[in-house]
C-alpha cells in the first residue's frame, strides 16, 4: 500500500538511530525532501527521475532492498511535462537499463588481450620443444620467433587501434577521409535520447528533444538509439529512409 511505502523508511532509520538531519548530511538530500518521503508526498518541483533517484539513495543508506522498493514506488520512472523542459541529466537514469539488447561484440581491447595471451602460451610450448636442441640453435630459433611475434603484436596492436593512430604525415588527407553518415530526430513530444556507438558503446549523444524540435547526429559507425517515448520521435536517415519507434521505451539500430 501506498500508505505503508514511507512508512518503511521511518521503521528503518529510526532502527538505525538516524534522525532526520543525520540522513540529510549522509546522502545529501534536503530535509524536507526525506520528511515528506516518509510521509508519502512526492510533489518535489523536480523531474520525476531525481525524485526516484532520492528514493534509492535513501533506501540503500537504510540497508533496504533498493529493488524492491523501486518496484513499489508511487513515483513514475518517467514524466512527460509541458512545463518541464528535459535535458542531458534526465536520460541518465534510463541510460543504465538500456543495456538490454543482448549478444554485444566484446571490445575490441578484450580481443587483443586474448589473442596476446595465445600467442604467449604457443612461445610456450615451443621453447619445451626446442630444449633439446643444440644451443646455437636453440638462440638462433627463439630470437627469429621473438622477432616474429613481436612484429604480429605491434600490427595486430596498430589494426586494432587504427582510429587512434595520427598517420596523416605519412598518408595524404584525403586519402584518410572519413565518410560520414548522419541521422535527423524529429520530436513531435518530449522525448529523452541517447545515441552511442554499436561497437564501443561510446555515447555520442545525451539529451532530451522537446515538441517541435529536430536534432542531426553525424556518425561513421553503426549506432544505437535509444528512447523513452517512441511514439515521440521520427528518425530519419541521409538516405532518405524513415524510421518510425514503437510507442514507449526502446531502441533501433541504424547502421
Amino acid at each position: 500500500m501506498v500508505e505503508d511505502f514511507g512508512k518503511q523508511f521511518t521503521v528503518a532509520r529510526e532502527t538505525l538511530g538516524l534522525s532526520i538531519k543525520d540522513v540529510s548530511s549522509k546522502i545529501k538530500i534536503r530535509e524536507d525532501y526525506i520528511s515528506d518521503i516518509e510521509n508519502n508526498i512526492f510533489d518535489f518541483p523536480l523531474p520525476n527521475i531525481y525524485i526516484r533517484g532520492f528514493i534509492r539513495n535513501y533506501a540503500r543508506l537504510l540497508k533496504l532492498d533498493v529493488d524492491k522498493v523501486m518496484a513499489q514506488c508511487p513515483v513514475s520512472e518517467f514524466q512527460i511535462d509541458d512545463n518541464i523542459k528535459p535535458h542531458s541529466g534526465d536520460v541518465v537514469e534510463f541510460i543504465k537499463d538500456a543495456d538490454y539488447e543482448t549478444n554485444h561484440e566484446q571490445p575490441q581491447a578484450s580481443k587483443l588481450g586474448e589473442k596476446v595471451k595465445g600467442l604467449s602460451r604457443s612461445l610456450s610450448m615451443f621453447k619445451d620443444k626446442v630444449a633439446s636442441l643444440p644451443r646455437r640453435t636453440v638462440i638462433f630459433s627463439v630470437s627469429g620467433l621473438g622477432a616474429v611475434l613481436l612484429i604480429i603484436i605491434v600490427v595486430m596492436i596498430f589494426v586494432s587501434n587504427r582510429d587512434k593512430f595520427d598517420i596523416t604525415g605519412i598518408v595524404p588527407t584525403e586519402a584518410m577521409t572519413i565518410p560520414t553518415r548522419s541521422i535527423t530526430l524529429s520530436a513531435t513530444g518530449n522525448v529523452n535520447i541517447v545515441v552511442r556507438n554499436k561497437d564501443t558503446l561510446e555515447k555520442i549523444y545525451a539529451g532530451g528533444l522537446v515538441s517541435g524540435t529536430v536534432k542531426t547526429i553525424a556518425y561513421y559507425k553503426p549506432i544505437q538509439v535509444f528512447y523513452d517515448r517512441g511514439e515521440y520521435l521520427l528518425i530519419q536517415q541521409d538516405n532518405g529512409e524513415k524510421v518510425c519507434p514503437q510507442p514507449g521505451r526502446g531502441g533501433v539500430e541504424i547502421k
